[in-house]
């Protein structure tokens, strides 16, 4: 039925406003006053509902006899429709607040509103201005179990909010319903999924705002005591600072367009940026004793960052974002007494530099295929490699943002030198086959042919041509036979003695073989970081220096000597031997298969 039947033969809700004589005239009550201009005697303070207005009798304006209101009420979902206008009392009164407002910017509710108040809103409007009471219209999915079921008490899988609240945080909460799936999709609701959003999000927020924290009060660092502008910072920090103002003008455009969603999505792919790039490929900045203009670049365009992202979040993560700011601004008696009487950012355009961008991106991308190739070999990244082999398809702008980078991209996959690759070929290999569904029924006889012709033939010429999409000619016996590209299924391999990954655009290949000399640096580097798990185990400070002793066998005790500079300089140590003293924290270790004893006792503090 396409029409809204209106009326409901119930007690509670609004009165129809229709009174009917007994020939059948009818009229339609729109006010108080015309309850007047009909009636006699209407009391002030009526109260028009049932069974009150019942009581009403009104003088027919066409025939003067008595009329007495029909008693249905209204559907409710007419009250729920009309409220852009009751809620102003419009038309009656406040026609300027009403026009100022209507349309409505924005409206949101749950699917089932599609048949209520979506719908009545949008057949009043169009009743009366022939257009929508809304510009935009969110339409939220059900929130079910963790295996897509209806929550049901008579199931037992019902989430009490409170308990996740309590437990979790109503930050993590918010920010898993912003950002986990888009809100008009059914949303699959676990603590597993809170726990994820806390662990990729929430904490990697915490611990770099913890990391800035602990070196500005080792460090007596007071941000608005230096005054150093962006352009004469360092090319990581202008880099990070373009990537900020970026985000911010990401975001406010998609908030704009009420897409909270992908907006949230921004902000946490900033903060892992900032977290797992800028900082980690900062941290020595912050760890050196002397505060000179590099350490200070680096310690206000973190401060800069921090900052603008948790006013970036207050909107999602309120809580969280008053605590950062109340230590990094209003604790310093800067700003405003919280973080929600702030503006929202707003983001300086000159200072997203698209060049540096670019080119860093492409440094990052080159990385995480250089790491994905190490899990992929089970090679640790502390243990060092020869060469980072590098293909993609001949952008000259990509091999300058290579060549640019290239000791941050050997630093980040330690390894020692970058080959660029002239052709896919010397990384992969191309194992041809015939797609058997397709040229079987067509060739059948012919496939043994087919399958040696590919045997024999050039096959990275082929998976070019594939690539390309261009016809394959065979020589079977003698017989020149065509096949089309979809007619082949081309399998990519590396090569023996290369591990490769690609994203299409670029491909990077290590090698799976180490040599001696760089197995022996990789056991330093493992050293390091035990020595470094040592530290925070005994609870020593990041400032606390130290004496070292490690017992190893000889073979390892002679690569312990030739890194000792590297392992002392890295871990803070004083003094490294081979003897324990008391009072040192001793634990014994395994090393690449190798048992140690590692002692450390503190020394002093570089501070």
């Amino acid at each position: 039925n396409v029409d809204w039947a209106l009326t409901r033969e119930r007690y509670w809700g609004t009165p129809l406003p229709i009174w009917k004589d007994e020939d059948g005239h009818k009229l339609c009550i729109g006010s108080r006053a015309d309850l007047s201009k009909y009636g006699k005697d209407i009391p002030a303070d009526l109260d028009l509902h049932r069974p009150y207005v019942d009581d009403i009798t009104l003088t027919c304006p066409q025939c003067r006899k008595d009329m007495k209101r029909v008693t249905d009420v209204i559907d409710v979902w007419f009250d729920s429709g009309s409220m852009p206008y009751s809620q102003h009392h419009y038309p009656f009164e406040n026609k300027e607040i009403f026009d100022e407002n209507y349309p409505a910017d924005f409206i949101c509710e749950a699917i089932d509103q599609t048949r209520g108040w979506f719908y009545t809103m949008l057949a009043i409007s169009t009743l009366l201005y022939k257009k929508p009471s809304f510009k935009n219209v969110l339409v939220l999915g059900l929130i079910n179990d963790e295996k897509g079921q209806k929550m049901s008490k008579s199931k037992g899988n019902v989430v009490k909010p409170w308990d996740i609240l309590n437990k979790l945080g109503a930050d993590a909460l918010i920010w898993y319903f912003f950002t986990g799936v888009s809100p008009w999709l059914p949303k699959n609701f676990s603590e597993k999924a809170i726990d994820e959003v806390i662990r990729k999000f929430i904490l990697t927020l915490w611990n770099t705002y913890s990391f800035f924290v602990i070196y500005a009060k080792i460090d007596k660092f007071n941000p608005h005591g230096h005054d150093l502008a962006i352009a004469d910072r360092e090319e990581i920090d202008r880099w990070i600072i373009s990537e900020l103002n970026r985000t911010v003008k990401e975001v406010d455009r998609l908030l704009e367009d009420f897409n909270v969603t992908e907006s949230g999505r921004m902000i946490q792919d900033f903060v892992d940026m900032l977290s797992n790039w800028y900082v980690r490929r900062s941290r020595r900045r912050f760890w050196k004793s002397e505060e000179d203009k590099d350490k200070i670049s680096a310690y206000l365009t973190l401060y800069e960052c921090l900052v603008t992202i948790t006013k970036l979040c207050a909107p999602y993560i309120p809580f969280l974002s008053e605590e950062l700011y109340q230590n990094l601004v209003a604790g310093t008696g800067k700003g405003c007494q919280s973080v929600h009487l702030e503006d929202f950012p707003s983001a300086d355009r000159t200072l997203i530099d698209e060049d540096l961008s670019f080119k860093m991106n492409t440094a990052r991308k080159v990385v995480g295929l250089g790491r994905a190739v190490r899990n992929k070999i089970n090679i640790k990244t502390r243990q060092p490699v020869q060469k980072v082999s590098i293909y993609f398809n001949g952008d000259k702008k990509a091999t300058e943002a290579i060549s640019h980078f290239e000791s941050v991209i050997l630093s980040e996959l330690n390894a020692k030198e970058i080959e660029f690759a002239g052709e896919l070929a010397e990384l992969v290999s191309y194992d041809i086959k015939p797609n058997l569904a397709i040229v079987g029924k067509k060739y059948g006889p012919m496939i043994p042919g087919i399958k040696k012709a590919l045997a024999e033939s050039n096959s990275t010429q082929i998976a070019l041509k594939v690539k390309n999409e261009k016809t394959i000619k065979l020589d079977i016996d003698g017989k020149i036979l065509e096949l089309e590209p979809g007619e082949l299924l081309v399998e990519i391999k590396n090569r023996e003695g290369i591990g490769v990954e690609t994203d299409g655009e670029f491909t990077v290949g290590l090698p799976t073989g180490i040599s001696k000399e760089l197995v022996a640096e990789g056991f330093a580097r493992e050293i390091v970081h035990h020595i470094q798990n040592l530290r925070k185990e005994a609870g020593f400070e990041i400032e606390n220096t130290i004496n070292t002793s490690i017992e190893a066998p000889a073979a390892q005790q002679e690569t312990i000597e030739k890194f000792g500079a590297y392992i002392s300089k890295e871990t803070l140590t004083d003094s490294l031997g081979r003897d324990f003293g008391p009072g040192m924290f001793v634990k014994e270790i395994r090393v690449n298969g190798i048992d140690l004893k590692i002692g450390i006792k503190v020394t002093g503090s570089i501070v």
